[in-house]
């Protein structure tokens, strides 16, 4: 049977109005001259249709909406606001702020602040808006910061920096998508606690899901049992190793970690089973039943930290089962759009975080997939009807979240669908224990150890299935490369199929063939482009001198420092992939083959003579004419003296420089003729 277009789309408004809203934030992000004319134009040709004619009410109402997400999303901007931080930033000045986010242990305590006052040197207090991200040193007294506290600093904050290195993760832009555009440094003796958190229902949430994490401490032993449960039923995340994190990945798990719409799915059938002994025909136990589940989702939602797949859940979960009372017949998607456009309505930096993404494309592809590859099997018995249930939504959830997986991670669980199927029905479980042992504690410390027991049993089974699944062949896809263009392609492809689906026509055939070719296009266009680059890159890494030679796709690298790996993945694996490096060779003291000759810190490559000037190298002293000379530590004024009779075509200064030596270096360049970069502008990349 034919669907009619129109006639569709009519049924699913929240979804239009979503995605109009959507597109002017889109728009508002880029903040470019084009996007502000068009958003004025529309604005305009909506006033003038609205005046001289009575028709094209669609388009009226579509341009007032994509208007709406564009200056929503600026006044969202913290610098919209004039006594936002920025504007008094030129030298140091007092603060008070709130504790505002949870401290997380590492070298320093990292925490945000919201700011409320400002001062300068004299002391005269003014209304300040901003929020800030501090590493506080540790010692005994920032061991005590907890959410809710007033606390007064002094320091100059300074701008996020944005990481300088080619597609390498961007912390600035995904602090300023959570609203923070400052840091500060704190040390010891430049900030005191001077009030303790007021009595309020974020600071009361915060303390009980305290209690419930000393709760779990103390009743589970094992330290990988007990961050599992602490991050599946509260959403505490910060004692997880390395290993289990990896493990859940692998498989495509990782999501039971993060609290989102399958725990909230979860804690909704746990309290309607709880209510179960209400009426079920009569008006009034459905709203008191109503009412008691909302109330318990929300509370649920704020005990685990709000995070945007929380509240994302618990929006829809409240729309459907007011919808439930309210409008039986209300379409699923009409639910999924609403809960978006309310939450965008709340914060429009939403839109740009990966967990909204993940969150609404797992929840579509499962409305619109899972009850057309349910049809395709029906199960005689009751394990096979579950069994198939639960692989349909975890096949089904992959379909729209793919593309942005593996743009995002660069990896692909192939084992989802195991993982699937062992996760859901252990997760049911885990979190129903999690809840009674929470709630038994402040009864019974015998029954507490009984039902712990039994969820530490639960939690090893869980943890043994996932590290067994990870060992399977081919359980997680790695290095895989999806540029932001083939990402669009490939849900222009899936949007394409979706049609074709929905509206049965032939005609759709061929755009999606045209998608599917133009994708293949630009992935065998990379292959040739990569299989003939020849180039150097000195990345931005602070206290490192990292060096990538790349011919074709072969790659020779040369690191100052074998110590801190992760740092140096962080700074240059997307850049590798990107580049389609298949092989990588280390340089050691001397090596030589058809393509590289190394020596100490003297490289010959493509012809190019490449010094290294650091303690450990000296070499380069003895060259007469270099065609890079890049710099790591070395004493700027015995440098100077050293390079003044010498031909060199360009200086690299690295971050391994201490910045002092590296400030003035730069700054004595300048003046000269001798051309210069610093990779803390930027990572340096010289094409052959």
């Amino acid at each position: 049977m034919l669907v009619k277009k129109r006639a569709y789309f009519k049924e699913v408004p929240a979804i239009r109005l979503c995605l109009w809203f959507c597109l002017g934030i889109v728009m508002a992000n880029y903040k470019s001259e084009f996007s502000i004319y068009i958003v004025s134009s529309l604005v305009v040709f909506s006033a003038v249709f609205t005046l001289l004619l009575k028709t094209h009410k669609s388009f009226i109402i579509n341009a007032l909406i994509i208007s709406s997400g564009f200056l929503l999303f600026l006044l969202h901007q913290p610098s919209a606001q004039q006594s936002y931080l920025s504007h008094k930033l030129n030298s140091e000045r007092f603060y008070i702020g709130t504790i505002d986010a949870e401290p997380k242990a590492g070298k320093s305590i990292r925490t945000r602040i919201k700011i409320s006052l400002s001062a300068d040197s004299c002391l005269q207090w003014r209304p300040t808006t901003g929020n800030i991200v501090a590493y506080i040193r540790e010692d005994s007294l920032s061991a005590s910061i907890n959410i809710g506290q007033s606390i007064l600093f002094k320091g100059l904050p300074s701008r996020i920096q944005k990481n300088q290195n080619p597609l390498a993760f961007d912390f600035q832009r995904y602090m300023n998508y959570q609203g923070v555009e400052y840091q500060i440094f704190l040390n010891p003796d430049s900030w005191k606690i001077i009030k303790e958190p007021e009595r309020s229902f974020k600071n009361l949430t915060s303390n009980l899901r305290q209690y419930c994490i000393n709760t779990l401490d103390k009743y589970i032993a094992n330290e990988d049992n007990k961050a599992i449960a602490s991050a599946m039923l509260l959403g505490y995340r910060n004692n997880l190793s390395e290993e289990i994190y990896t493990a859940y990945t692998d498989t495509g798990a990782v999501h039971v970690l993060a609290v989102s719409g399958l725990h909230v799915g979860i804690v909704n059938m746990l309290l309607l089973y709880c209510l179960i002994f209400l009426p079920k025909r009569r008006r009034w136990a459905s709203i008191i039943k109503a009412l008691l589940t909302i109330s318990g989702i929300w509370l649920f939602a704020f005990l685990t930290g709000a995070a945007p797949a929380v509240l994302r859940a618990s929006v829809m979960f409240s729309l459907f089962t007011l919808g439930r009372i309210f409008l039986p017949k209300m379409n699923s998607y009409n639910i999924l759009g609403s809960s978006a456009l309310i939450l965008l309505l709340y914060n429009p930096f939403l839109l740009f975080q990966g967990s909204f993404q993940f969150s609404y494309l797992a929840l579509l592809s499962i409305l619109y997939f899972q009850p057309k590859i349910n049809k395709w099997y029906r199960p005689r018995f009751w394990l096979d009807r579950q069994i198939w249930g639960l692989l349909t939504v975890a096949i089904s959830a992959q379909i729209l979240v793919f593309p942005v997986t593996i743009y995002y991670f660069h990896k692909f669980a192939a084992s989802f669908w195991i993982s699937g199927i062992a996760v859901i029905g252990l997760a049911f479980v885990i979190i129903a224990l999690g809840i009674l042992v929470l709630i038994s504690s402040a009864v019974s410390d015998i029954a507490t150890q009984w039902i712990a027991w039994s969820l530490e049993r639960i939690l090893h089974l869980f943890v043994g299935i996932i590290k067994n699944i990870q060992k399977l062949p081919y359980s997680s896809l790695d290095d895989l490369w999806l540029s932001e263009s083939q990402m669009y392609i490939l849900y222009a492809a899936l949007l394409l199929i979706m049609c074709w689906i929905t509206f049965q026509s032939r005609k759709w055939i061929y755009p999606i063939l045209l998608a599917i070719i133009t994708f293949l296009m630009i992935s065998l266009n990379r292959n040739v482009e990569t299989s003939q680059q020849r180039f150097m890159i000195v990345y931005d890494v602070q206290r490192e001198l990292i060096i990538d030679l790349v011919h074709g796709h072969q790659c020779y690298e040369y690191k100052s420092n074998d110590e801190n790996e992760k740092l140096l993945k962080f700074a240059r694996a997307n850049h590798r992939l990107s580049k389609n490096i298949s092989s990588i060779t280390s340089l050691a003291s001397t090596y030589t083959d058809q393509l590289i000759y190394k020596r100490g810190g003297v490289i010959m490559f493509d012809k190019a003579i490449i010094a290294i000037a650091d303690k450990e190298h000296h070499e380069w002293r003895y060259l007469d004419s270099i065609d890079y000379l890049v710099l790591g530590n070395v004493y700027t004024d015995s440098f100077l003296d050293i390079i003044k009779d010498k031909r060199i075509n360009q200086i690299i200064i690295s971050n391994k420089m201490y910045p002092k030596w590296s400030k003035r270096l730069r700054n004595i360049l300048s003046s000269s003729d001798i051309s210069y970069q610093f990779t803390g502008d930027q990572a340096v990349v010289i094409n052959f």
